[in-house]
């Protein structure tokens, strides 16, 4: 796995753009259903997977895979590698 130099993540209505930025590359993931109202999110279900028992979660449109080095966010655009160390400002970046 390439190191991002930064990965960033906003909400627009019910959906979230994940952006990862290596040296030479920046590949966006955009996962529809992210937030609403009520219920869990997006970055609800991210930061239930720093648990140490956390094995994921699975939504209508996305799944969360814990792995060894962080989590893989899959829905019907993709893939995406979440490094541990940035599950955090992800988090906090959904919520802002």
């Amino acid at each position: 796995m390439v190191p991002y130099t930064s990965l960033t993540a906003t909400v627009d209505g019910t959906s979230a753009t994940l952006v990862a930025k290596t040296l030479s590359t920046s590949a966006p993931l955009i996962v529809k259903g992210a937030s609403y109202p009520k219920g869990p999110t997006l970055a609800d279900d991210l930061e239930a997977c720093l648990s140490v028992d956390h094995e994921g979660a699975k939504r209508g449109t996305y799944r969360i895979d814990t792995v060894s080095f962080g989590v893989v966010l899959h829905n019907d655009g993709g893939q995406m590698t979440i490094p541990w160390q940035h599950i955090t400002d992800v988090v906090a970046q959904l919520r802002a």
